[in-house]
């Protein structure tokens, strides 16, 4: 955790790739196992635990594209991509981390947002750059798939951890259906032109109206006291509509599919019940 307190620390300790994914995938397995758990609830027991979040988050805020290269490339194992959703649900869609903030004193929950729109629209920008049919072309849409599948597996992972707690009050679910829409819009926010209404409009801001229509489809009207059951069918249509965007059949078709096949081995990997909660 310490190499992770400090942009020098970093750069120093934590100088290769491999270090790096290392440390990412001992940050991530800590912060699952939560061994302060096994402790009388303390201020001391919540220092460990913020500490352990803000660890990785730091990391990832420093080196964001790099760890979901990494974790979320082309024929990556299911494994390695639960990283990446492990790692969603302990910070950025976690409700106990939301007024956390980073060694550089950045909110948690705007950095992340932020970094996980600046690799969206990366991506997005090489599919819609690279020549057809390229082998970068591929690659990107095989790792925006597999990004996006790992997100969508965060917020499903996020909504049974913390099923209770989200659903305490109608305040706590407009705040757990804001964290996901944030994040989606951030995305957006990378597209150029992009709107959630027109698609290639330029008016107004899309990441807010992006946010906005996500925390509406998030909220189960019929049945305010939880959210919808499943709010991956509103994460696939948005990052479906990213990949529209290119106005390539191609690209969006193989996006359809490695995204599906992802989701369901990540739901099958990390044993998450898109229908069901704990309560």
């Amino acid at each position: 955790m310490e190499y992770t307190s400090s942009s020098m620390l970093m750069q120093k300790d934590l100088n290769t790739p491999a270090r790096r994914q290392e440390a990412f995938e001992k940050l991530v397995n800590f912060n699952d196992s939560q061994p302060y758990s096994q402790l009388p609830s303390s201020a001391l027991t919540t220092a460990w635990q913020n500490q352990g979040i803000k660890a990785e988050a730091n990391l990832f805020a420093a080196y964001g594209p790099e760890m979901v290269h990494d974790f979320a490339r082309p024929n990556a194992s299911t494994g390695d991509m639960a990283m990446l959703s492990k790692f969603m649900s302990q910070t950025m869609f976690n409700p106990n981390a939301q007024d956390l903030v980073l060694y550089n004193s950045a909110p948690l929950k705007s950095t992340l947002a932020n970094s996980m729109g600046n690799v969206s629209g990366s991506l997005l920008q090489t599919m819609a750059q690279a020549p057809t049919g390229s082998r970068q072309s591929n690659d990107a849409v095989q790792e925006f798939s597999q990004f996006s599948a790992t997100m969508t597996a965060g917020v499903e992972l996020s909504l049974t951890k913390y099923d209770a707690q989200i659903n305490a009050n109608a305040a706590a679910r407009q705040q757990w259906a804001t964290m996901v829409g944030q994040v989606a819009g951030a995305a957006a926010g990378q597209i150029p032109g992009y709107s959630a209404a027109t698609k290639f409009s330029p008016v107004g801001n899309p990441a807010q109206a992006i946010t906005s229509a996500m925390v509406a489809h998030l909220i189960n009207i019929k049945d305010p006291t939880r959210p919808k059951v499943d709010p991956a069918i509103t994460l696939h249509d948005q990052y479906h509509n990213f990949v529209n965007t290119l106005k390539d059949g191609n690209l969006t078709g193989s996006w359809d599919g490695t995204y599906a096949a992802t989701k369901g081995d990540l739901e099958t990997y990390l044993n998450i019940n898109p229908g069901g909660h704990q309560n």
